[in-house]
C-alpha cells in the first residue's frame, strides 16, 4: 500500500484496525480481521490520490482511512468526547455506511462545540467537515442520519426518546447554546429532521438555513453541495444568513408586508375609512368600513 508523506508538515500515522471491533485491532490479536489504518489529520482530499480515495473537495480532520484486506478503502469518522473514542461510523467508496454496535450515541464533533453560544446542526459527517471547509467549526453531525417524516409522537421522556438519545447524552453542551442553527438536508426527511430537533431543544432558540437555487425549480441539497459547486464563501453566508425557525402563532414585519403597502398606497379603496356625514369631522375621524 502507498503512503502518504510527511512533506509540508502533514501528520500521517499508521495504525492497525479491527474491521469490525474498532480502532486498535482484535482484542483476540487475530492479525486476519485487522486492516491498516492511516490517521490523516488536515490533509487536503486531492493529496490523497495516492488513496485512490476523493471526498468532495474537501480536508479531512480527525477521520481515519483504512485498507481492507481486499483493497477496498474505508473512511472511519471517529466519534470522540472529551478526546476520548465513543463509537465509529464506517463508510465505503459506494456511500455504504455501517456503525459500531452497542456503543453509546453522541454528535460527531461534540468536543468542537464545548465552549460555543452558537451550534451548528447538520445531518451527515461529510457536512460537519464541509462546514469547517467555510471556517465554522462550532459545528456537530446528528450519527443516525434524518427520519423519513416528523412523528406524530408526543415525546414524553428523554429516556424513552431512543432516536433522539444522542442529544440527551449531549445535554450538558447544548444547554450553553444561545444559538442553534439547523443545517440539515432540503429534502423532505432532512425538514423533518430540523422539526424533531427543534420541538426537543427548543424553537425560540432554533435558526434554520435556506440552501440556495440550483435550477429554477430545484435547490441545493446540503453543505457540502453548496460547498462543491459555489464555494466556501457562498456557504458561509447561507449560514450568516439562516433565519429564525417559525413559531406557531408568532409573526413578524414581513408576513404582513403586503397588507401594509396596499394600504400605505390605498390600493384597497377603504384605507381611510368612509365619512361620518359631518365634513368638519372628515380630516379628524372617519369611520370604518366594515368588509361584508
Amino acid at each position: 500500500m502507498e503512503r502518504a508523506s510527511m512533506e509540508e508538515g502533514l501528520l500521517v500515522e499508521e495504525k492497525t484496525a479491527d474491521k469490525y471491533g474498532g480502532i486498535g485491532g482484535s482484542d483476540d490479536g487475530d492479525s486476519s480481521s485487522s486492516i491498516t489504518a492511516v490517521v490523516v489529520m488536515t490533509i487536503p482530499v486531492t493529496r490523497l490520490s495516492v488513496f485512490s480515495f476523493t471526498l468532495s473537495g474537501i480536508m479531512l480532520y480527525g477521520c481515519v482511512i483504512e485498507e481492507d484486506v481486499g483493497g477496498e478503502f474505508i473512511i472511519a469518522f471517529t466519534y470522540r468526547r472529551n478526546g476520548v473514542l465513543v463509537s465509529c461510523k464506517y463508510r465505503d467508496v459506494n456511500k455504504n455506511f455501517w456503525q459500531e454496535k452497542d456503543t453509546e450515541k453522541i454528535f460527531y464533533g461534540v468536543d468542537d462545540i464545548k465552549e460555543a453560544s452558537d451550534i451548528i446542526i447538520v445531518e451527515g459527517e461529510i457536512d460537519k467537515l464541509s462546514m469547517e471547509e467555510a471556517g465554522f467549526y462550532n459545528c456537530v453531525s446528528v450519527p443516525d442520519g434524518a427520519p423519513p417524516s416528523v412523528s406524530t409522537k408526543v415525546f414524553k421522556s428523554e429516556e424513552k426518546d431512543i432516536k433522539y438519545q444522542y442529544l440527551w447524552n449531549c445535554k450538558e453542551y447544548l444547554e450553553k447554546a444561545s444559538r442553534i442553527i439547523l443545517a440539515t438536508d432540503g429534502d423532505e426527511p432532512g425538514l423533518a429532521l430540523a422539526e424533531e430537533l427543534a420541538r426537543r431543544l427548543g424553537r425560540e432558540r432554533c435558526w434554520r438555513v435556506k440552501w440556495p437555487k440550483k435550477t429554477e425549480v430545484e435547490h441545493f441539497k446540503d453543505a457540502n453541495e453548496v460547498l462543491m459547486y459555489l464555494g466556501p464563501d457562498v456557504l458561509k453566508k447561507v449560514i450568516e444568513n439562516a433565519e429564525i425557525y417559525p413559531i406557531q402563532g408568532l409573526f413578524n414585519f414581513s408576513h404582513y408586508f403586503n397588507e401594509i403597502d396596499a394600504y400605505y398606497h390605498h390600493t384597497l379603496g377603504f384605507e381611510l375609512g368612509v365619512s361620518t356625514g359631518w365634513r368638519a369631522l372628515n380630516g379628524l375621524y372617519n369611520a370604518p368600513k366594515v368588509k361584508r
